[in-house]
């Protein structure tokens, strides 16, 4: 960032047209300030929210009927001419508007309808209610020259909201009544509009009007006019129609014009910093292999890198631990230092001189076929199993008759041999033959065969009545969600989970081998960096393996 102002700086100085953006970036982020804090600081929006028929027709169908009441076609009649009018107003401004800033106060008319009743709703405050509703007055033409350019309205008695609610009651009166069953009731003023007098607004304070409203009485039947009319003047200030302000303001120009000029002064300085990439990048081209049970997670990651680093390309390939080691081993020298294996745990025998890097932890899970009717298996059934003591699941607590078709990983695998030293030492069985759909779908014997990897284990223990094997967690519990066939069972009532090691007895640390020492300066050297940094980590603890550099996991990745 240093560099960034650095070069702004230099940038800056440089005599002619940079000084001048740079003053012209100065005005037009201050001038929109200056007219709203300065200038024109008092403001008020209104905008009408409401403004249509009350839509009440008590006898839609039988309006023109002569057996309707009489009554009832005339109520029918007045309120089908009536509409309903909403007005908010609210002061958008930063400062108090007092009744004294009021060139003209706040009216509106409505054409020909008449106003019938009119009441102020949800106002900020109580008092700001009693003021406004206090201080209404209705008068019949605003454009009368005795109401123009006059800052307050007198009150008479006779055009304030009290004198508006008597004539109210009356016109009810009226409608329910047909005139020529009764005598003519006055109707009272015609009155076309109303006045805020005497207003005040704090900042952000805002009400409604609400305004009652009949079509006159010449007006054709079932028609309602639309006709809304709001003024008002406010000195040093403006008082606008929220939904007629243009798209383009000062404002908006103003902020526009600064962010276009502000790029242009900062573009170039920018430009090395924007396209130069990552300091965790390096160009070439690594191979990586093994564990085909950890390497769907290392090639996520490798995809991310990938995406910030455009010079590199790293090729994941999944295999087995072992043979991922015995490439290592045979790979030519001048290949190796760009050559990695993860191993699940650590070999006996590889040809890395360099001691392997302890990345996450890996829980294993036992899964089974739900046929096989267990929910829990101890170490001592596991091993029976495996060594071919126990072959059918009657001899398994839980366990429905029928038997065991065991599902193994090949002898190259680290699964199994994690599997072997940690649950069932002593039953290796060596190479087996590879898994076939007609030998397992066999009811009458028991089967043990292998699959070739993760993947192919778990689809075969859930197409396969009463069969067992072993996975990654992570991937048995993606597949179980799938697979309604198959469930993981805990070992010895603890289930396969981070949080349970090492008391849960079936997990490795994942180990990563090179042949040789890796400058810090490659490709191979920055990934590995890359593997144990964020957001890497972020990625290993999402897919269920808790990286060696956590806390937490550091012990028990040591301790392995």
């Amino acid at each position: 960032m240093g560099s960034v102002w650095a070069g702004l700086g230099g940038i800056v100085a440089e005599p002619g047209t940079p000084l001048a953006i740079a003053l012209a970036i100065l005005i037009t982020i201050t001038a929109p300030l200056a007219d709203r804090f300065v200038i024109r600081r008092k403001r008020i929006d209104y905008r009408v929210l409401y403004n249509s028929k009350i839509g009440l027709n008590p006898i839609p169908q039988d309006i023109a009927s002569t057996e309707a009441d009489p009554r009832l076609r005339h109520l029918t009649t007045t309120v089908d001419r009536m509409s309903v009018a909403i007005i908010r107003i609210r002061n958008v401004g930063s400062f108090d508007i007092e009744r004294k800033d009021f060139e003209t106060p706040i009216s509106c008319t409505f054409g020909r309808r008449v106003v019938w009743d009119a009441r102020i709703s949800e106002a900020s405050t109580d008092d700001l209610h009693q003021r406004a509703k206090n201080n209404l007055v209705f008068f019949s033409d605003e454009t009368a020259p005795e109401a123009a350019n006059r800052r307050e309205q007198p009150r008479e008695p006779g055009n304030n909201l009290r004198a508006l609610r008597d004539w109210l009651a009356r016109r009810l009166s009226s409608s329910i009544e047909p005139a020529q069953q009764t005598p003519a009731t006055e109707l009272g003023p015609q009155w076309h509009g109303v006045r805020l007098t005497r207003l005040s607004l704090r900042r952000n304070e805002k009400f409604k009007l609400v305004v009652v409203l009949q079509e006159p009485e010449d007006a054709p039947a079932g028609e309602i006019t639309k006709t809304i009319r709001v003024d008002g003047r406010i000195e040093n200030g403006w008082f606008k129609d929220e939904k007629a302000q243009p798209r383009l303001t000062w404002t908006r120009l103003a902020v526009g014009l600064s962010v276009l000029l502000t790029g242009a002064l900062i573009g170039t300085s920018l430009f090395g910093v924007i396209t130069r990439e990552p300091a965790h990048c390096a160009s070439g081209e690594v191979q990586i292999t093994g564990s085909s049970a950890f390497l769907p997670i290392v090639e996520e990651i490798a995809d991310e890198y990938e995406k910030d680093c455009s010079g590199a390309k790293i090729n994941v390939a999944p295999t087995s631990s072992i043979d991922g080691l015995d490439a290592l081993r045979n790979a030519r020298s001048d290949s190796a230092p760009d050559r990695a294996v993860f191993s699940d745990g650590r070999a006996a025998d590889t040809a890395a001189s360099e001691p392997p890097a302890p990345v996450a932890l890996v829980t294993y899970a036992i899964v089974v076929n739900n046929e096989a009717g267990v929910h829990e298996i101890s170490t001592a059934d596991l091993r029976a199993i495996f060594s071919g003591e126990k072959t059918d699941w009657s001899q398994v607590a839980g366990g429905s008759p029928g038997p065991i078709k065991i599902v193994d990983r090949d002898d190259s695998s680290g699964t199994r041999r994690t599997f072997e030293r940690k649950i069932a030492p002593g039953t290796s069985s060596g190479p087996l033959p590879m898994c076939d759909s007609r030998e397992l779908s066999r009811q009458d014997a028991p089967v043990h065969c292998q699959a070739a990897d993760t993947e192919a284990l778990l689809n075969r223990v859930g197409t396969t009545p009463g069969a067992i094997g072993y996975a990654d967690a992570g991937a048995a519990a993606r597949e179980v969600a799938e697979d309604a066939n198959l469930t993981v069972v805990p070992i010895d009532a603890t289930r396969p989970e981070p949080d349970n090691v090492p008391r849960y007895r079936f997990w490795t640390v994942e180990q990563l081998y090179t042949a040789e020492p890796v400058s810090p300066d490659s490709l191979l050297g920055k990934f590995k960096q890359y593997m144990a940094a964020e957001p890497a980590l972020g990625m290993l603890r999402d897919a269920g393996y808790p990286p060696c550099a956590d806390r937490k996991a550091t012990a028990d990745c040591r301790a392995q």
